[in-house]
């Protein structure tokens, strides 16, 4: 398997820009954003600097009808304080976007990540309604995409047979025309 190299990526470059140099810090970054867009599904994401904390953050979208979040990557050894949350949740902030809310995304060295959302104060949780039509919904999607995967194993496996068969005609005449005649 081939070793992959981060460092000529132009988003880690940007990252690395942004820290200020900082290698580890900048690969975590890297390696939330890269989960964001390629795991996640995330649209529009982009890396911002917060000069008072001295952190890089990204923004995205987690889905197309979904407003733009803010999402700090942090790694799993760092500690927390109710004063460290507060200030991240009022000290990251993108010029001209209100939000009420940081998404933290805590990395692991192995590349793993979680993430939280943290808000000013307590937040209700949706109703089971909704949370079952979303499972519906998902299920229903991952349905559709099995479907339409099956779909292109038999148009592929058609498009074979038929050029096998093509392959075969084209053979077929060539050996009859060195047929010896007395």
């Amino acid at each position: 398997m081939a070793k992959v190299n981060y460092y000529q990526h132009p988003v880690f470059q940007e990252i690395l820009q942004l820290t200020g140099g900082g290698y580890d810090r900048s690969l975590m970054t890297f390696k939330v954003y890269m989960d964001m867009c390629e795991d996640k599904g995330w649209w529009n994401v982009k890396c911002h600097a917060c000069k008072q904390l001295s952190v890089v953050f990204l923004s995205g979208h987690a889905s197309r009808n979904k407003p733009r979040d803010l999402v700090l990557p942090v790694s799993v050894g760092d500690s927390f304080s109710q004063e460290t949350l507060h200030k991240y949740l009022h000290t990251i902030k993108l010029e001209g976007y209100q939000s009420d809310s940081v998404i933290l995304a805590l990395s692991a060295d192995d590349g793993s990540t979680v993430y939280f959302k943290v808000t000013e104060g307590l937040v209700l949780p949706e109703p089971p309604e909704m949370t079952d039509w979303k499972k519906y919904r998902r299920e229903e999607r991952l349905n559709l995409q099995r479907q339409h995967v099956t779909l292109q194993r038999q148009q592929y496996t058609e498009y074979q047979q038929k050029q096998q068969q093509q392959h075969k005609q084209q053979q077929a005449p060539e050996h009859s025309l060195h047929t010896d005649v007395p």
